[in-house]
This record gives C-alpha cells, structure tokens and sequence, in this order.
C-alpha cells in the first residue's frame, strides 16, 4: 500500500477482508487483497452528474453492469471489482465501479442508490481481455457459472 494514508474507513474494509480470508473457501477475498489496491473514493464528477445512467432503485448485483458500461462508454476510466465500504452499511460488500487515471473512484451506481462510498479495495480490468467478453454485466471475480476462473491456481 506504499505511502498512501489510510482513512478509518480503509482500515475497517482491510481488517475485514483480512479477517474473512480463512473463512471463505471459495476465495473472493483473499484474490482481491493478493491483486488489488486501495483507491481513492470521491464524490461523481461534474460530467457524469446528472447523466442518467442508472434508475433509481438498482438490483443486487447491476453494479457490475453498470461500471462495464460506463468504462465502455468513457474510454478514459478503467472497470474495477473489489469489496467497498458504503455509507449505509459496515459490511464489506462485492462491488463494481470504475476509476479514472488518477485512480480515483467514480461509482455511478452508488453514487445515486446507496450514498457515498467510504473505502474501496479492488483490482483493474481489462475489458479488452477476451477472457471477460463472455461476462458482460456479470462478475469477473464471482463468476460462479464458470467455477470462478479467476479464483483457481494457476496450473
């Protein structure tokens, strides 16, 4: 994590990704911790506010859809998944956002539907990949209808 300071926030979403590594067999945790980094969380940017890319009330899970899209869309972010932390919850959860190249996060769908988002931890995709093409709008990290590809050894 270099020199980067850490918020209260990013030290309870650390901690508690820490301490679920030996409790989750499948692994989503302990991926993300061994390939992925803090980013900077951040109020949307002028030119996504008022965009309407999301409806107001999402379902569990359309934040993948939504960060593909947009990291689509604007050619200067880049998708991500990861755990956060946001505002109405102090549990970590599987997220999806996107991040521009100062790696701060522009999260669409939690930005209009659960608050602000007060810690991210996750690792950046190339959509580009053709590993991922198969998974538009789904999880790359969660993808259980494959046997989670990216959660196995590498043989």
């Amino acid at each position: 994590m270099g020199t980067q300071i850490l918020t209260p926030a990013d030290t309870d979403l650390v901690s508690a990704l820490t301490i679920a590594v030996p409790h989750n067999k499948i692994g989503h945790e302990r991926y993300v911790l061994k390939h992925g980094t803090l980013m900077t969380p951040r109020p949307l940017p002028r030119d996504v506010i008022g965009r309407n890319f999301v409806p107001e009330r999402l379902r569990v899970g359309a934040c993948f859809a939504v960060a593909h899209f947009l990291a689509t869309l604007n050619r200067d972010l880049q998708y991500v998944e990861g755990f956060a932390l946001s505002s109405s919850s102090t549990a970590p959860f599987l997220h999806a956002w996107c991040v521009d190249a100062h790696n701060c996060v522009v999260d669409v769908a939690w930005g209009q539907t659960c608050g602000m988002g007060l810690a991210y931890y996750g690792i950046v995709f190339d959509l580009a990949d053709p590993r991922f093409t198969h998974l538009w709008g789904g999880s790359l990290i969660d993808d259980w209808k494959h046997g989670y590809p990216l959660l196995q050894p590498a043989v």
